[in-house]
């Protein structure tokens, strides 16, 4: 039986279960993360908080109302980079892996950035195969490799560049 989750954008009131969760991908998967565990657990409370008021976080919640996934949209508001927005702290727990969700959570992702931007970017390790075949699955492709971006201890792994681009709107 596949279990159900319901979506939604994570608000403020979210940021200590957000805050849970982000911490747990950074502890299993560090690798998978540009951010260092350290500095995450050494920021208050208030600026996670912070992070739901400024971009679209999604958040999957199993039948028990415990955060099961997540994946960040922001988008800038520059006029020189605000057409291009990124998807970013994608994780989910292991219990909810294999199950649909994480395409179903980018769709959804997917579909509150279109009209708002012309394209998305978002960056996964080389190594991730799933997620690259995921991301593929919907649109994405590659625009670049860069060797040695993250760095755990004394190991590097590389990292794909991806991008997903919008058809311009028809005129008539």
């Amino acid at each position: 039986m596949t279990p159900e989750f319901t979506l939604r954008r994570l608000t403020p009131d979210d940021a200590e279960a957000f805050r849970e969760i982000r911490l747990e991908g950074l502890t299993l998967t560090p690798q998978a993360f540009t951010a260092a565990l350290s500095q995450e657990e050494a920021r208050p409370l208030e600026d996670f908080r912070q992070r739901m008021e400024t971009n679209h976080v999604l958040g999957a919640f199993d039948g028990d109302g415990r955060l099961q996934g997540v994946m960040g949209l922001t988008i800038s508001d520059s006029p020189r980079t605000g057409h291009v927005g990124g998807v970013w702290g994608v994780y989910l727990r292991e219990a909810a892996r294999g199950t649909g969700l994480a395409r179903r959570m980018l769709e959804t992702l997917v579909e509150a950035a279109r009209g708002r931007v012309e394209a998305l970017d978002l960056g996964v390790g080389v190594y991730n195969t799933a997620a690259r075949r995921l991301y593929e699955s919907v649109g994405f492709v590659e625009m670049a490799r860069l060797p040695r971006v993250v760095r755990v201890e004394d190991v590097y792994y590389d990292e794909m560049l991806m991008r997903l681009t919008f058809p311009a709107a028809q005129t008539p």
